[in-house]
């Protein structure tokens, strides 16, 4: 994608550079100030409110991004992702071309529609097929990513530093972003004195800087975030061997041609979730491509499709799965490196479906463990909020859905603008969400039973299948506009699995 600078954004110049210098230096001084009164609390939104006033009078150009959105509850789809933090590998900068507002506009979460398990005809073909990948050429670098070396600078911290505990994801973001404002170096100083500041992970005074510029703080950003990065925990080593301390890895798929990802993927075609409002077919490969990268590429299109159904019925897309190849279960990380389409209208998903025996297909007593989803929404706080979920049925009923409320975070980044790593850690008693090595929700056994599920679908009683697809059209995210023409892509580089 394209990065795009934002309508209005001043061109950077020597007046507009001094500019933000004075107002870095005015808002430095008042966190001094606030430091020394109020004991430099690094997580009050209040420590920095002077400062932040400040600088709204000084730039009119000053927008706040929408607080976070709620998650959904769609049908059977939804998807984690856990944390690639190891090597401090960061992505490019984007600039970002969302438009902001300064209201709450977030959607309420709607209740997933229960999906029929016995009409055949809400679910046409339920075939898992083998035409997966076309083989890519020979796998080229991957240019996505920069990773930048530990700085070698000491720390300008001058008052009370924050918690060296593991850092929520928002702060994370934040230390491992390229993108360089003067907004985003006034956070940064703010950070250094122990202040956080209310501005962390927006697109507060989105005033460029030059790229000799936005080098040398990159590096400075290193060494003023090394608390936060040194806390991260490494990723698990390929093929440790068991009775250490970090999870083996089982297996993973790299994408790297078409018969390597025929080894543990297929598809599923048809109308899967047409039951549940959405409106995509999935078609057995048509949609599906491995690209020069040695990346999983789904498509969706707005074209006709297999069965002739005409607006809003009429997008393609494809739904990659293990099942009858390979599976997870209690006892099992399992992550997968994507990139996810920006497009309003469309939900990307990386999830699990149980396969207990004889009922691989009743959803929800099977159950499902979405391991992420981004809703298309078309707002920057959709882009940079994931959500993830159980599903599973109610005791005494299995055939109604209980859900969890809440899994959600809002990470202050647009997720679409390159590939994150999402995933889960699955124990008998409770399963964690991890963005980019940062938790981002949990649900322990004891939580869900008090509302009233059935824990048994994820208690090891049996396995589930993985499942990355791109949903089109749905009652949370709504039907993408039909004046819009749509051809999205999800890539995926790899998706691994570890035996904790």
């Amino acid at each position: 994608m394209q990065a795009t600078q934002r309508t209005g954004t001043p061109a950077l110049n020597g007046k507009h550079f001094l500019a933000g210098g004075i107002v870095a230096a005015g808002l430095m001084a008042a966190g001094v100030a606030g430091a020394g009164s109020a004991g430099a609390a690094p997580d009050d939104p209040g420590s920095v409110a002077h400062s932040a006033a400040a600088a709204d009078s000084a730039s009119s150009g000053v927008v706040s991004r929408p607080s976070r959105l709620s998650p959904r509850g769609q049908a059977r789809k939804s998807e984690e992702r856990e944390v690639d933090a190891p090597q401090r590998r960061v992505e490019r900068p984007r600039a970002d071309s969302d438009e902001t507002t300064g209201e709450d506009s977030r959607p309420q979460r709607r209740d997933r529609t229960p999906r029929a398990t016995t009409d055949e005809t809400a679910r046409p073909s339920r075939t898992v097929t083998t035409s997966t990948p076309d083989e890519a050429p020979d796998a080229a670098p991957k240019t996505d990513e920069v990773t930048v070396a530990p700085a070698a600078f000491t720390s300008a911290r001058t008052s009370a530093t924050t918690s060296s505990a593991t850092p929520d994801a928002v702060l994370l973001a934040a230390a491992t972003s390229t993108r360089v404002t003067v907004g985003s170096m006034i956070v940064d100083s703010l950070y250094s004195m122990g202040i956080r500041s209310r501005r962390m992970g927006s697109d507060w005074l989105d005033i460029p800087v030059s790229a000799a510029k936005a080098q040398r703080w990159l590096a400075r950003r290193q060494d003023i975030y090394r608390d936060v990065l040194s806390s991260q925990p490494t990723e698990p080593p390929v093929g440790n061997p068991p009775g250490t301390s970090q999870p083996k890895l089982l297996w993973e798929t790299n994408f790297s041609s078409r018969e390597e990802a025929l080894k543990y993927w297929g598809s599923q075609t048809g109308r899967w979730g047409q039951s549940a409002g959405e409106n995509q077919y999935y078609t057995d490969g048509n949609n599906i491509t491995v690209d020069a990268d040695g990346n999983l590429v789904i498509q969706v299109r707005r074209e006709r499709t297999p069965d002739g159904l005409g607006a809003p019925y009429n997008y393609t897309s494809a739904r990659v799965v293990t099942y009858g190849k390979q599976s997870i279960g209690v006892g099992t990380r399992v992550e997968a490196r994507i990139q996810v389409p920006p497009d309003s209208g469309l939900l990307p998903a990386f999830w699990t479906v149980g396969l207990e025996p004889g009922h691989e297909f009743d959803w929800p007593r099977q159950g499902e463990i979405d391991i992420m989803e981004i809703p298309g929404f078309g707002t920057p706080a959709s882009r940079s909020t994931w959500t993830g979920n159980i599903h599973g049925p109610a005791k005494g009923n299995n055939g109604v859905d209980v859900k969890m409320d809440n899994i959600d975070a809002d990470l202050g980044v647009d997720l679409s603008a390159g590939f994150h790593t999402y995933g889960m850690d699955w124990y008998a008693d409770r399963i964690i969400w991890r963005v980019d090595g940062v938790e981002v929700g949990r649900v322990t056994k004891a939580e869900y039973e008090a509302r009233g599920g059935d824990w048994t679908p994820f208690s090891g009683e049996w396995e589930h299948y993985l499942i990355l697809n791109v949903a089109v059209g749905n009652p949370w995210t709504g039907d993408p506009s039909a004046s819009v023409p749509m051809n999205a892509e999800m890539k995926v580089d790899w998706v691994r699995a570890y035996q904790l």
